[in-house]
């Protein structure tokens, strides 16, 4: 009696070893290739904090930016930088896709054009709120303290939107 617990036992315990195997020969198949993970741009972009654990912090005029939800680029211009959210009554959130903001082409939503940015231009309206022209951005744009490197990814997952 014994030896026969032990071998329903052991029969139960490879049953089990053999469903979490199949289980994890379905999983992985399922799953195609691992995913690639985030860039720092991207991790930027969607949560304000870096790879590198640094959160990167704002300054707004507007009190309820700081107070709201806003913690990010993706809260405002939305997953894919197309932007179309009300920042004000009057200010929609731009899109700020590569491509809109370094054409002269691109229409440039709640505003009539815009002349071309580059990357430098794009750090200064990030970090001092001044557009390509040289005037001020809408006071809905909070202004980033954010680092070097930091922005230099965030501009490269910019050209990815």
């Amino acid at each position: 009696e014994n030896n026969q617990r032990c071998k329903m036992t052991a029969l139960i315990n490879l049953k089990r070893v053999l469903l979490a195997i199949l289980f994890l020969f379905l999983f992985s198949c399922s799953q195609g290739t691992a995913p690639i993970p985030p860039s720092n741009g991207a991790k930027i972009y969607f949560t304000g904090e870096s790879e590198k654990g640094r959160s990167i912090k704002m300054s707004s005029l507007l009190p309820y930016l700081k107070v709201e939800h806003v913690r990010s680029c993706v809260h405002c211009h939305g997953p894919k930088g197309k932007g179309g959210i009300w920042m004000t009554n009057e200010v929609k959130a731009p899109d700020i896709s590569y491509k809109n903001l370094t054409s002269d082409e691109a229409p440039y939503t709640g505003h009539k054009g815009h002349k071309a940015y580059n990357d430098e231009m794009i750090i200064r309206a990030v970090k001092q709120g001044i557009a390509s022209d040289g005037r001020v951005l809408d006071s809905s744009m909070p202004r980033w303290f954010i680092e070097d490197d930091d922005m230099k990814d965030l501009i490269d997952f910019l050209k990815t939107l």
